[in-house]
């Protein structure tokens, strides 16, 4: 089937939601009332579907006019707003032949039960005095009961919504039009897809539960996301497979400024085990080899679990500049010689990997600045990974250092979100160069805050509420600041929404308030 008779399809579907969503608001007085927010997510889910879809290959301006068109027509009008060639060779070709196909049989089955419970809602709206009305009370009550056809069709509803925007959940579907035409004209920097938060919480579970060495102290280790094949042209990344994942990267010192020699170990990805004969159950004891056998491949060997990961070990020492391949982020902030381009890069790559790890072990409530580093080798562009302490099974068992979660830091005892807080305020000291510490003796009223994390957060909104980090940045930095320690932001419809991390969208939602709009900032620097 066709792009035109896909998207006819699609189209054809929407007019049916909202009919759906306006029969539903005729009985809601009448004893529905407990389905509201299935039905209202229902269409708000849809409509965010088709939204997203269309912005993927039109201007957002574009794609609300056709779905302002499909909502107050026929299908058969609506699959006529879909006529165009280039439209019909652009979906084809976002979409390609096996997604359609999988596509078009969800849509299917998504009209077919939109209809019953269209049926439906339309039937227990009749029959307004006597035997009629008491007929569709009895029905209304049982729509409300476990197990009710209405019930059971409005979950399969769900469960087909869910399964659609996975399956149209990737590079070629997420990114916006916007984004997308600086793409093509070969901008390097572009959203990164969603990833598993059980992805890079296995990752750290698997580490943590492999140094079996006697060692008393932590081992520090760290985690960052590497997408390479964004990083190159549309034309190019579109013909790659989207196999991008969570790299980990672990050193064996660490010193309070910088990493002269490190060993990074990466990337972890279930292997085929028959090509490398070297197993090992600790982690600690690769590491030390690599001095003496040099760069090497292992095989690590989880306990009690089927799985086996390969592990790459490569000494790092310097960049081809001879500067050191890692650096700590405050470093970073503080340094004069950063070019905004930088700086604005740096925020854009703190704010994805944010994105993929802030609900794993990664990152904890307490975390700050001086646990991330920035990573330059082996990449074309700096990446940005967070690092943990961990300690040996023996050293965990014997108690021989509390191991237990950090301690909370004041910022956590008054702040419902610090993860988000704190990154707010580390992208605000990225822009200006400075931190908040110092910004704060310019500015006078702070110095009563005893309080040192709360002081900051006053700070970093007069900072936004004045238009300094406007003035530094941009209005899209300010806005993904914004966000960052406001946790509001506004959708596409004008709607104020609220960002949490116990979200279940949660990564698209940030992806869409936060990530976006610093890669908006990333890409004016291309030109």
């Amino acid at each position: 089937m066709s792009g035109l008779e896909s998207m006819g399809l699609i189209l054809g579907l929407y007019p049916v939601i909202l009919d759906i969503t306006k029969t539903y608001k005729s009985t809601r007085a009448n004893g529905l009332s407990a389905h509201r927010r299935s039905i209202m997510i229902l269409e708000t889910l849809y409509t965010q579907t088709c939204t997203g879809l269309l912005e993927s290959v039109l201007s957002p301006e574009e794609a609300r006019s056709l779905l302002r068109a499909a909502a107050s027509g026929s299908k058969d009008q609506s699959e006529s707003l879909w006529r165009d060639p280039f439209l019909q060779k652009k979906l084809d070709s976002r979409l390609g032949p096996e997604k359609l196909s999988l596509a078009l049989e969800l849509l299917d089955e998504m009209r077919s039960s939109l209809n019953q419970v269209k049926s439906e809602l339309t039937d227990m709206c009749r029959g307004s005095d006597g035997f009629g009305r008491v007929k569709a009370t009895i029905k209304m009550t049982l729509a409300n009961m476990p197990g009710s056809a209405i019930r059971d069709q409005i979950k399969h509803l769900k469960e087909l919504n869910s399964d659609l925007r996975d399956l149209l959940n990737d590079k070629t579907f997420m990114i916006p039009y916007q984004q997308r035409k600086s793409h093509d004209t070969g901008a390097s920097v572009h959203p990164c897809p969603a990833k598993t938060v059980e992805q890079a919480t296995e990752l750290f579970e698997t580490i943590s539960h492999n140094y079996a060495c006697e060692c008393r102290t932590g081992h520090t280790i760290g985690a960052g996301c590497f997408c390479p094949h964004y990083s190159l042209p549309a034309h190019v990344a579109a013909d790659r497979p989207a196999n991008a994942s969570c790299n980990l990267f672990l050193a064996c010192t660490m010193t309070t400024s910088t990493l002269p020699s490190a060993v990074q170990l990466g990337p972890i990805l279930t292997s085929n085990t028959t090509k490398l004969d070297k197993i090992t159950r600790d982690i600690c004891s690769t590491i030390q080899n690599i001095s003496v056998l040099g760069n090497h491949q292992v095989i690590l060997d989880i306990p009690k679990s089927s799985k086996k990961y390969r592990m790459e070990a490569t000494r790092l020492e310097t960049t081809a500049a001879g500067k050191p391949c890692m650096l700590r982020l405050p470093d970073l902030i503080r340094y004069t010689g950063i070019s905004p381009k930088i700086r604005s890069e740096m925020a854009w790559r703190l704010s994805l990997t944010m994105a993929h790890l802030c609900q794993t072990p990664w990152v904890s409530d307490s975390w700050s600045a001086i646990d991330a580093f920035v990573f330059n080798q082996f990449t074309a562009t700096p990446m940005i990974f967070f690092i943990r302490d961990i300690y040996s099974a023996k050293a965990r068992s014997s108690a021989i250092v509390n191991t237990s979660t950090p301690n909370q830091r004041p910022i956590d005892l008054f702040d419902d979100e610090p993860v988000l807080t704190k990154l707010g305020l580390v992208l605000i000291e990225l822009a200006l160069g400075r931190f908040l510490d110092e910004i704060r003796d310019d500015y006078s009223g702070f110095s009563a805050i005893d309080d040192k994390d709360l002081a900051n957060i006053c700070i970093a909104r007069k900072l936004l509420d004045t238009g300094v980090v406007r003035n530094h940045a941009t209005a899209a930095y300010e806005k993904a600041v914004s966000v960052c320690i406001k946790r509001q932001y506004i959708d596409s419809e004008g709607v104020p929404r609220s960002l949490l991390t116990s979200h279940e969208s949660f990564i698209l939602l940030f992806n869409d308030a936060v990530v976006s709009p610093l890669s908006e900032v990333c890409s004016r620097y291309e030109g």
